[in-house]
């Protein structure tokens, strides 16, 4: 299962899908982001599990540099997320970003 959120905002990425977010000024280890209050306004108290930290992503638009990293967790089905659920296998059913892509691409 996968979750997934349709961006609204007026951006460049308005109208496509990209994994639950948080946006941090400076890279944090992952310890670090869960204790955060952005990871707990996502997740509040939910178990979750870290199957998989990917390597960072480097990302170039014409007005800034986004460094990302993917963290594959291992999280209840029956978990009550605002997010859309889909089968891993949909996922290349919805548009995403390049920079999701290229990490998708990884995957395969």
């Amino acid at each position: 299962m996968v979750f997934l959120n349709k961006r609204t905002e007026q951006d460049i990425w308005k109208n496509l899908f990209d994994f639950p977010l948080i946006e941090t000024e400076k890279a944090l280890s992952y310890k670090k982001l869960i204790l955060s209050k952005e990871w707990r306004a996502l997740f509040s108290e939910e178990k979750l599990n870290l199957i998989n930290e990917s390597k960072p992503y480097r990302h170039i638009l014409s007005h800034q540099i986004i460094i990302a990293k993917f963290y594959h967790l291992e999280i209840s089905e029956k978990v009550n997320l605002p997010f859309l659920k889909i089968q891993f296998e949909d996922l290349k059913k919805y548009p995403v970003s390049r920079l999701i892509e290229k990490y998708l691409e990884t995957l395969d």
